[in-house]
């Protein structure tokens, strides 16, 4: 089955993630210098995502806290579903606040907190329906929505460049928990008898059906929304 690029993605690197953290485990260990100049926090990143930036405080040596915000990410695609053409449109994008460990005083974290988010997608396929010697198409579209609120959990690592400025990368996910399909159908009936009005409603029905439990398929996968981005910080 095919699956959303993104997803598959961010999926990759999620699994990743701990190989990378833990293979910079011993630089991280001895770059306890790393977060000794500057309180305040001020970067930008991009990953899964899109395009984002953060304002945090370093509490001491091993906790700081950030406000993230991602101006969102848009992708879009078609699949092919039974013969059938779906078009799809995703987009993702949210604010969140994360609270960060760094469990060596260095550049590795490991963060936890809080999203607000808006990560959804949307679907249409056109369909053409016959009865009697009249046909007639029909959109049938689907609205697949996240839940807004959600917790997050990652893992990263920062380098230093200087005394104030560090590159790094961060890996986890959002726990979205599911997501809710809403679908709709867009048609015209008139000048139809009601004969052919009922048998075409009926295969529409059967269609609008069939659309739903293709798109069902993928929210197995919407479980998470994975987080991997790479960033650079400054701190003073």
């Amino acid at each position: 089955m095919k699956l959303l690029p993104i997803f598959a993605a961010g999926a990759l690197a999620l699994s990743a993630a701990p190989a990378f953290a833990f293979g910079l485990g011993d630089v991280a260990g001895a770059a306890t210098g790393i977060l000794v100049d500057g309180k305040v926090i001020v970067g930008a990143n991009y990953g899964t995502l899109g395009a984002g930036g953060e304002l945090g405080y370093k509490l001491n040596d091993f906790f700081a806290v950030r406000g993230v915000h991602s101006t969102g990410l848009t992708y879009d695609s078609s699949f092919t579903y039974d013969g059938q053409d779906v078009d799809y449109s995703l987009g993702a994008q949210g604010s969140g606040l994360m609270v960060d460990y760094h469990p060596f005083g260095g550049g590795m974290r490991l963060s936890g907190g809080l999203w607000k988010t808006d990560i959804g997608a949307d679907f249409g396929s056109v369909y053409t329906v016959s009865s009697q010697g009249e046909s007639r198409d029909f959109t049938i579209s689907g609205d697949l929505s996240l839940p807004s609120t959600a917790p997050s959990a990652t893992i990263g690592w920062h380098g230093g460049l200087g005394d104030r400025i560090t590159i790094g990368a961060e890996f986890g996910a959002i726990m979205t928990g599911g997501a809710s399909l809403t679908t709709a159908i867009d048609g015209d009936y008139s000048g139809l008898t009601d004969s052919q009005r009922a048998e075409i409603e009926s295969e529409v029905d059967a269609r609008r059906t069939e659309f739903e439990d293709q798109v069902n398929e993928y929210t197995d996968y919407l479980n998470f929304y994975p987080v991997a981005q790479v960033g650079v910080t400054f701190r003073f």
